[in-house]
């Protein structure tokens, strides 16, 4: 068994390398055994499956090895996190645990298993704690059936709560673009329900993604709803990762130019501006992490009752934050957002799609409220491939550098940031961040600055940095 698959939010690796039959009932026996670890007897558990190929017959594998200890499994089928997450709380009887197999917003040939336990998402620790029992010498198909198994769709349910938290959004004109993903099982019905004209793509389910990938992060992901919001006069567009918890929005730029991608911390301050002025004497934490905004920061700071921490990326991490601040509002800049004050504290993309359609119905003005960020130059979230060892190496080589005071006089840096990776805040305002991704082997960097010059001087700081510690850890290898 590959032990990098234990991820700091989940269990990720590539289907029949990583994720071979026996590996997979071994999870299954692994997090049978670990629920019985935790005071479990006969627990109630939910299993979903994503659109990729590859995912019925994880789950299957799964299935077996939780059938070895006593245990009742609803399998959902077809579905999204979202809808697993809601199996936690579910009316008329939450699940002790859930599991969603799917490869997310990653390549098509990986996979995966997201894992949550009394509502609430596994974290390293318990993740590590799976992969101590997963890796002892037991064959799990020689030990006796004591489970059960039933098949029944969350899907309804799901769809009947979402659409009782919105009155009508008629009049509103949607476009949806689900990339091939289980999104298309439910989005275009929820947003017909409540009476918006709907416009979709891609919403017939199709694991091998033919259209374009499913990350709505992606600018390229997202021109096809670009040009349906355009084409059609469309009020917004909302486009879906491969399971459902990343959104991506698009609204229309009102001199007619190309349509507008809004990032995930943009939506974070407008989410929290709505809920101020809703219940304008309440007060509340917003929970962000390290790649977003220090704009957004600033601007939710000078809120009135609004309190912002700052956080390390995942969303594992932003939920478990959020929880222990008490904290109505988290979000990330890869597309996850977390509602507490009226919803159930889990990044559900759809219900934000929601949440923003009716904002719109409200009157509140988009573009108005985000003229700020057209005053500065940001890069997106740039993720470049690495292996999984080099991606640690970067990060820890730039610290140990940094650790100097005279570097950080020479490159101007008046705080450095290490809760997750290295965030730089420098002299001129701009920050520059680069940190280990904890879904991909990859390296991510995000930069922010007044000037689009200063924003490309930061970017190649790190670039440079970058290259010349993966020389120089491949010839030390050599």
């Amino acid at each position: 068994m590959n032990n990098a698959i234990f991820r700091a939010n989940d269990i990720r690796g590539v289907a029949q390398r990583d994720l071979t039959p026996n590996v997979t009932r071994k999870l299954g026996w692994a997090l049978g055994q670990w629920l019985e670890q935790q005071g479990h007897h006969n627990p109630r558990i939910f299993i979903g499956i994503d659109a990729r190929p590859h995912s019925p017959g994880i789950a299957d594998e799964v299935v077996s090895g939780l059938l070895r200890y006593p245990c009742q499994i609803t399998h959902g089928g077809l579905t999204t996190s979202p809808v697993s997450y809601f199996a936690g709380f579910a009316p008329g009887g939450a699940y002790d645990a859930t599991i969603m197999i799917t490869g997310s917003h990653n390549p098509p040939q990986h996979n995966g298993l997201k894992i949550t336990h009394r509502g609430q998402g596994l974290e390293r620790n318990q993740l590590q704690q799976l992969r101590q029992i997963a890796t002892q010498d037991i064959a799990p198909t020689e030990q006796p059936m004591k489970g059960s198994l039933r098949h029944h769709s969350l899907n309804p349910t799901y769809l009947d709560y979402v659409q009782k938290k919105f009155s009508s959004l008629a009049g509103l004109k949607i476009g949806l673009d689900s990339a091939n993903s289980t999104v298309g099982l439910l989005a275009p019905e929820l947003f017909r329900r409540l009476g918006a004209k709907v416009f979709d793509l891609y919403s017939h389910v199709d694991g091998r993604f033919p259209n374009h990938h499913p990350d709505p992060t992606i600018p390229a992901n997202l021109q096809d709803l670009q040009q349906l919001v355009q084409q059609e006069g469309l009020d917004a567009g909302f486009g879906f990762d491969g399971d459902g918890d990343r959104i991506g929005v698009v609204i229309p730029d009102p001199w007619g130019n190309e349509p507008k991608i809004l990032w995930s911390d943009q939506l974070l301050l407008l989410f929290a501006r709505d809920m101020a002025r809703q219940q304008p004497q309440r007060l509340f934490t917003v929970v962000s992490e390290v790649k977003c905004s220090q704009l957004m920061y600033d601007q939710l700071d000078a809120l009135p009752g609004v309190e912002t921490i700052m956080w390390k990326a995942g969303h594992s991490f932003i939920k478990s934050r959020m929880r222990q601040s008490g904290a109505l509002l988290g979000g990330e800049m890869s597309g996850h957002i977390f509602f507490a004050d009226e919803y159930l504290g889990f990044d559900d993309a759809l219900y934000a799609a929601c949440r923003f359609s009716r904002m719109l119905q409200g009157g509140m003005n988009i573009c108005q409220e985000l003229a700020d960020f057209s005053t500065i130059a940001s890069t997106p979230e740039i993720r470049l491939e690495v292996t999984e060892e080099e991606k640690t190496i970067v990060v820890e080589s730039l610290a140990n550098q940094l650790q100097d005071p005279v570097q950080q006089h020479r490159h101007g840096i008046v705080e450095i940031i290490d809760i997750d990776g290295l965030r730089l805040r420098f002299t001129d305002g701009s920050w520059a961040l680069i940190r280990a991704s904890n879904t991909q082997p990859a390296v991510v960097m995000r930069v922010e600055a007044p000037t689009v010059e200063l924003m490309n001087h930061y970017q190649e700081f790190l670039q440079n940095h970058m290259r010349q510690c993966l020389k120089t850890a491949g010839e030390m290898t050599r």
